[in-house]
């Protein structure tokens, strides 16, 4: 695979530019928190952009692969100038959802044996969290994060911690704290992915029978004063992240967005393919 090159990003320890990875099935872009598409790159067909995770060094991916006839299922380190395969974790069954902690030295993802992935697997076949060291290359020994009974998945690192979809697979979710174990928010139905949210306590997350995105903002107390504000009135976002001032980002179509708990503003528009 060739690398589509464009500007490669800037960072420094004094004016950091926050990235995110936006993408189509196949093609993936870096996309700077003011807009600027930064690199474009495409990946395996055996995989999504959904499944990539770029660090604070982005020549350097992440990709979960759940199994093919070219690719056995596993966790794989790889550059973008030119995709290359490096295996850290092989397996069976479902791997998927990679992401890096806010501190850049380990790379969550989640894993299942058999096929299927959360709400579509075998009776038992749960998805569990599981970490490992970020290394450019060579296998390496992963730790399980998770067990209870459930499937456990889309990891979500931010300022204060790493969120988790938790789901009994009959339907109903919660989003929960790794840390605490604890839920952030419940009662909802379908969740495909979740963030932190611009407020205090709050999270932005998508529904499957939703239309649209939902902010659920809880206040500190044990009475949660819970509202769900609908952000967008048709369609479905994705690549939900968010900044360290606590700005939402994700993808809606092909327009890059950025909620800033007010307004919701298009910071870029990815080119048609």
């Amino acid at each position: 695979m060739v690398s589509h090159a464009t500007r490669p990003p800037q960072r420094n320890q004094s004016n950091a530019q926050e990235f995110f990875l936006m993408g189509t099935t196949h093609r993936c872009y870096v996309v700077s928190s003011s807009g600027e598409i930064l690199k474009t790159f495409d990946i395996p067909k055996v995989t999504t952009c959904e499944h990539v995770a770029i660090g604070a060094d982005p020549e350097h991916i992440i990709i979960a692969i759940s199994g093919s006839a070219e690719h056995t299922s596993g966790i794989y380190a790889s550059s973008i100038s030119p995709i290359h395969l490096s295996p850290l974790v092989v397996g069976s069954g479902y791997y998927a959802h990679p992401v890096y902690d806010k501190k850049g030295k380990r790379i969550l993802y989640a894993h299942a044996e058999g096929s299927g992935g959360p709400n579509r697997h075998m009776p038992g076949a749960y998805a569990q969290l599981y970490s490992i060291p970020d290394v450019i290359g060579g296998r390496v020994t992963p730790v399980r994060l998770t067990f209870s009974v459930g499937c456990h998945y889309r990891p979500v690192t931010d300022r204060k911690g790493v969120l988790i979809i938790h789901s009994n697979c009959n339907g109903t979710e919660r989003i929960e704290s790794l840390d605490t174990q604890h839920a952030i928010a419940t009662d909802a139905t379908d969740i495909t992915e979740a963030t932190r949210g611009p407020f205090v306590d709050s999270v932005v997350f998508v529904a499957h029978r939703i239309t649209g995105a939902e902010l659920d903002i809880r206040k500190k107390s044990d009475k949660h004063d819970r509202r769900i504000v609908r952000l967008l009135p048709t369609g479905r976002p994705v690549h939900l992240a968010s900044d360290a001032r606590g700005r939402v980002y994700f993808q809606y179509g092909r327009e890059v967005r950025r909620y800033d708990g007010t307004t919701i503003k298009t910071i870029a528009t990815l080119p048609t393919e």
